[in-house]
C-alpha cells in the first residue's frame, strides 16, 4: 500500500490490507453441510465423536437431542465448529446411545451427609461458623478498641453460633 505523506490509514484499512476482506477472521464464510449424531447436549453446545460443537443463534444446544442424527450446516473457525442451521433430522440412534438426558457422573454425590463421618461434618461446621464470625463487620463495633476484647467477643460469638448451628 502506498499512501500519501500526511495519510495515515485507519485500523480497518491496516487489518484488511494484511489479512483479506474478513477482516483477519479465520472462519470461512461457507458453510458445510455435514451428517452428525448427537451424542451429549451441553451448556454451549453439543457433542458429536469426540469434539463439541457450538452453536449460531437462533439456535442453541436444546434444540438438539441426544441420540438423534441431524443433517447440518457448519462453519469451521479452525478451533471450533460453529452449527449455523439444521437441514433434516433423522429417526434416533441404534438403542446403544439411549434416548434420555446425559448425567455427567463427576458431580453426582455418593451418599448424604448423614452418611458421612461424624468428626468430619462438625470440622467444617465449625470451621464455617468460625469463618463468619472473624468476617463479621459488626463484630470490631461490639469488641470496642483492644485486641483482647476484640478476641473474647470472638469467642463468645463463635460460642453461640455452633449452639445455634448444632441444636437449630
Amino acid at each position: 500500500m502506498v499512501y500519501d505523506d500526511f495519510y495515515v490509514p485507519t485500523t480497518y484499512e491496516r487489518v484488511k490490507a494484511r489479512f483479506g476482506t474478513n477482516g483477519g477472521k479465520r472462519m470461512s464464510n461457507q458453510a458445510i453441510k455435514e451428517e452428525i449424531t448427537i451424542e451429549a447436549v451441553g451448556k454451549w453446545g453439543v457433542k458429536v465423536g469426540e469434539r463439541w460443537y457450538k452453536t449460531n443463534e437462533p439456535l442453541t444446544p436444546q434444540s438438539f437431542q441426544r441420540g438423534v442424527s441431524y443433517s447440518v450446516l457448519v462453519k469451521d473457525s479452525g478451533k471450533n465448529k460453529y452449527i449455523c442451521q439444521i437441514v433434516g433430522e433423522q429417526a434416533a440412534a441404534p438403542s446403544g446411545v439411549g434416548s434420555g438426558p446425559e448425567t455427567d457422573k463427576r458431580f453426582t454425590s455418593s451418599g448424604n451427609w448423614d452418611d458421612r463421618d461424624k468428626e468430619k461434618q462438625d470440622r467444617i461446621i465449625r470451621q464455617g461458623v468460625w469463618q463468619a464470625t472473624v468476617q463479621s463487620p459488626a463484630l470490631a463495633a461490639f469488641a470496642g478498641g483492644s485486641y483482647e476484647e476484640f478476641v473474647e467477643a470472638t469467642r463468645k460469638l463463635y460460642a453461640e453460633g455452633i449452639k445455634v448451628v448444632t441444636n437449630g
